[in-house]
């Protein structure tokens, strides 16, 4: 699942760049983050660029593997929960940036 800017899930294939990365056995957590490095990269046009030249949006994306493995990222901090056999758990993403998205 992804949320944030949905033009750049779209224009950068995120989903099927996370989806082929574990296939070829690669964590949720590296799959996405390279599915981010992509995303930050691919956003070069300068009214979606803060004053730090980094993307002025958030991008997050909540992955789960088939063997129950799972991460959430984002490119600027967020919050996810998520719920195992310990029962619900609130979590900070990994994120790739610091601070806000339209921070300076």
């Amino acid at each position: 699942m992804s949320t944030g800017r949905g033009e750049a899930n779209l224009y950068d294939l995120s989903s099927y760049l996370i989806v082929e990365h574990m296939r070829a056995a690669r964590s949720p957590l590296d799959a996405s983050m390279d599915a981010l490095r992509r995303v930050r990269e691919n956003t070069v046009e300068a009214r979606l660029l803060n004053a730090r030249g980094t993307p002025n949006c958030n991008v997050s994306f909540y992955v789960v593997s088939a063997r129950g493995e799972y991460a959430g990222v984002s490119l600027y901090a967020n919050k996810f929960a998520v719920c195992t056999e310990n029962g619900a758990d609130g979590l900070g993403t990994t994120a790739q940036r610091e601070g806000r998205p339209t921070g300076v």
